[in-house]
């Protein structure tokens, strides 16, 4: 029985060990990364994240979440800066799935931002709201939310009228008008968030 339990005692102070080491690995690594993505090549950034998670020691960073997150954050980043928004979003809601609440509120932040269009007005709606559940304080998903229920509300508003009528000028004018709002939904990266560079409004 003692055998046992020393073994079961080795193996957990080897894995901690391991566990360790594989953070200090990553965090050194992480300043080089950050140095790349300060220099805008994003292809470079992917390809250096692609190295990383094919380090023999990466494997042990699944048991961290934030560390992983904050990975899957800068793909994100990166894949969104070279036009691939769809695999921005899926990697931004993978880090939304395991970060922290602050960095779990900005990657489904980003995710719903990035996804954004008018067809996927609920959705986003949906998003928001989660955001706000894991971060209060997120002013940016709130705007975002308040301008989206705007638009919620004028579509209501507008098949209603096109049932009276041709529609109302006004109407038209007042949406077309909180639409723009969500134009410049694309803005530069944060930079203060340990996590990643982030979309702000």
């Amino acid at each position: 029985m003692r055998k046992t339990w020393a073994g079961i005692f080795l193996t957990l102070g080897f894995l901690l060990v391991l566990v360790g080491v594989s953070s200090y690995l990553y965090q050194e690594e992480s300043v080089k990364f950050n140095g790349k993505i300060v220099s805008g090549d994003w292809r470079e950034v992917l390809d250096y994240a692609a190295n990383l998670r094919a380090k023999p020691w990466f494997w042990t960073l699944k048991v961290i979440p934030n560390l992983n997150g904050d990975l899957l954050m800068k793909e994100g980043w990166s894949l969104y800066k070279i036009g691939d928004r769809e695999g921005a979003v899926k990697k931004f809601r993978e880090a939304a799935e395991l970060s922290g609440n602050r960095e779990r509120a900005w990657a489904r932040f980003n995710a719903a931002t990035i996804d954004l269009t008018l067809e996927t007005v609920e959705q986003a709606i949906l998003d928001y709201e989660k955001v706000l559940s894991h971060d209060p304080g997120h002013i940016a998903a709130q705007k975002n939310l308040e301008i989206l229920q705007m638009i919620k509300e004028e579509r209501v508003d507008l098949n209603e009228g096109d049932k009276d009528s041709d529609g109302d000028e006004e109407k038209q004018k007042k949406r077309s008008r909180t639409k723009d709002k969500l134009e410049y939904r694309d803005g530069d990266g944060d930079g203060d968030n340990k996590s990643s560079p982030t979309f702000r409004y």
